[in-house]
């Protein structure tokens, strides 16, 4: 049980830090506008989603053993996992939009920018995923079998993860945008 409840803690510092790489993707895109703004806005956000996964999470259960993940030691269980789902798509959904109007500017070949465009708005992909989560994770968690009958919410809960870590293959940054 303590190792399943690392793992989340550890699944929340994982995807907080990929958020935050993209947001210094973005700084670096262009980061005389979008630098400081980014900065100011995204960079605490993604902090604060950190913030609050690892804190609900990390006692979601009664002490003095919030690892012991059974249905009368953790009545909440199913609240906390939404607002976590929630707050990764609305995360999600700030970070996929932010940079769009900033690529309309760049000096790219349509293609090349439409392409580019096309990647940071696939970002939906993994709302997408979240929202499934949501609906498996309602299902799921009722149940004291940890193991067995969550199988297809393990996959959900690895999906998001793989697509919050996929890079732009092939995509430098122009000397001009900065260093």
């Amino acid at each position: 049980m303590q190792l399943f409840w690392t793992t989340q803690l550890l699944g929340i510092v994982a995807l907080a830090g990929a958020k935050l790489s993209i947001v210094l993707m973005f700084q670096r895109i262009d980061p005389i506008k979008l630098g400081r703004t980014t900065m100011k806005w995204l960079t605490p956000m993604v902090g604060i989603y950190m913030l609050v996964g690892l804190f609900l999470v990390a006692f979601q259960c009664k002490l003095p053993r919030p690892w012991v993940l059974s249905l009368d030691r953790c009545p909440m269980r199913e609240g906390i996992y939404l607002t976590i789902t929630m707050f990764n798509i609305l995360t999600d959904t700030v970070l996929s939009l932010w940079i769009l109007p900033e690529l309309r500017k760049l000096q790219l070949r349509r293609h090349t920018k439409n392409l580019v465009m096309w990647l940071f708005v696939s970002r939906f992909i993994v709302c997408i995923a979240d929202m499934g989560r949501i609906a498996v994770i309602h299902r799921a968690l009722p149940s004291e079998d940890h193991t067995r009958k969550p199988n297809v919410p393990l996959l959900l809960i690895s999906f998001p993860f793989l697509l919050s870590n996929r890079r732009l293959p092939g995509f430098q940054v122009p000397n001009s945008f900065g260093p």
